[in-house]
């Protein structure tokens, strides 16, 4: 069985309006911010990648050393759909623990 696997565009905002004015300007110079308060990336990823990988792939677009903690939701509709409600629906949408980015 071959599987529809499509580009999906991403684009993620950070947005902090608790920093400081040294930290604005940090954040314009070294994370690519033209406001200071926010940093965007836009990213191509594979519609069959796994959360797991997109976690690492997140970690490499904001120059992260995986020292931040992620949590991803869905609407139960749509996890329902996804995982059709088996652990082997959840494994295949997350990853199994510990597993490498593909």
């Amino acid at each position: 069985m071959q599987r529809d696997i499509r580009p999906v565009r991403l684009r993620l905002e950070l947005i902090s309006d608790y920093l400081s004015s040294d930290e604005k300007v940090l954040l314009k110079r070294y994370g690519e911010s033209s406001s200071g308060d926010r940093i965007t990336r836009e990213v191509l990823i594979p519609s069959d990648m796994t959360l797991h990988a997109l976690h690492y792939a997140l970690q490499k677009l904001f120059g992260w050393q995986n020292s931040h903690l992620r949590q991803f939701n869905l609407p139960e509709e749509v996890y329902q759909k996804l995982t059709q409600g088996t652990v082997k629906g959840w494994s295949d949408l997350v990853g199994v623990l510990f597993q490498p980015p593909v």
